[in-house]
């Protein structure tokens, strides 16, 4: 992995600093929202629990029992995604830019289970694809340094997630929201002479992710959620085993990145709880 080196630019400690200083507060940030919506949504859980059982055997038995009757679910999606930078560089014509990827789609699938009438589980795969490209990052709107369709990126992404309703599962309208881990695997071609495998063809990150979404009811046990997935991964162009980016001196290198999944969700559901 190429490092920033020192030159006669005067003002590269100060932009060096600049973005360490964005990077750690966009991280505070997201670990900040991240934690007030994993209080809330364990607290709006709890309540519903609270509200429908009071005896805790009760509860516990209508949760296992959840998993061996038909309350279990299927599911499609698709839509769009966006990725955040992966990296910065200064060309040695001066120039900074940002590789970030272009053009990404994404489709996937997964089965889960209802084990409240407003709490769910759900185990998901998705695959995601676009094109890596080098975007000019001077701030006044210049594509001098623009490197288009580098090579294509392609995510293989499983999620497990906690999904907790506002209203019942099986309701017309159901705002919900989710939390889960996640694991990912990004491989990128190795027909581009900027973007190297040097770590490998595969790269596995593991993270988090948070999901909001509101499901609608089409009728017989069919379900559409319009739904947005924002996932914080290991970034594959940072560590000792790694993609690599050429064409410049790297200046910024986040240990994460962002990868956030707009789709449309089709479920079909086998049973619901009483």
């Amino acid at each position: 992995m190429v490092h920033a080196a020192k030159g006669p630019c005067s003002h590269a400690p100060v932009r060096l600093k600049s973005l360490a200083h964005s990077g750690k507060d966009a991280l505070v940030s997201q670990l900040r929202r991240f934690s007030l919506f994993a209080i809330c949504l364990v607290a709006a859980v709890s309540s519903v629990q609270a509200q429908q059982k009071e005896d805790a055997d009760d509860f516990s038995r209508d949760v296992w029992g959840a998993l061996f009757n038909g309350n279990w679910n299927v599911y499609l999606n698709g839509g769009l995604t966006t990725n955040g930078d992966f990296l910065m560089q200064r060309t040695p014509a001066g120039g900074e830019r940002v590789l970030t990827s272009e053009g990404s789609w994404n489709v996937g699938g997964g089965v889960g289970v209802d084990i409240l009438k407003r709490t769910g589980v759900r185990l998901g795969y998705t695959y995601s694809s676009g094109d890596l490209s080098f975007l000019t990052d001077m701030g006044d709107g210049s594509q001098a340094f623009d490197a288009k369709n580098l090579t294509g990126i392609t995510t293989h992404v499983v999620d497990l997630e906690l999904l907790n309703y506002m209203t019942p599962a099986h309701s017309s309208i159901a705002p919900y929201a989710a939390i889960g881990l996640s694991g990912a695997w990004f491989s990128v071609g190795d027909g581009s002479a900027l973007i190297l495998q040097s770590g490998g063809s595969t790269q596995y990150r593991w993270g988090a992710l948070a999901s909001f979404g509101v499901q609608f009811h089409l009728g017989d046990g069919l379900f559409t959620q319009l739904e947005a997935s924002s996932h914080s991964f290991g970034n594959p162009f940072s560590g000792g085993h790694s993609f690599t980016a050429l064409g410049g001196t790297t200046i910024d290198e986040p240990s994460r990145v962002n990868k956030t999944d707009y789709r449309v969700v089709f479920v079909y559901r086998f049973g619901t709880i009483k």
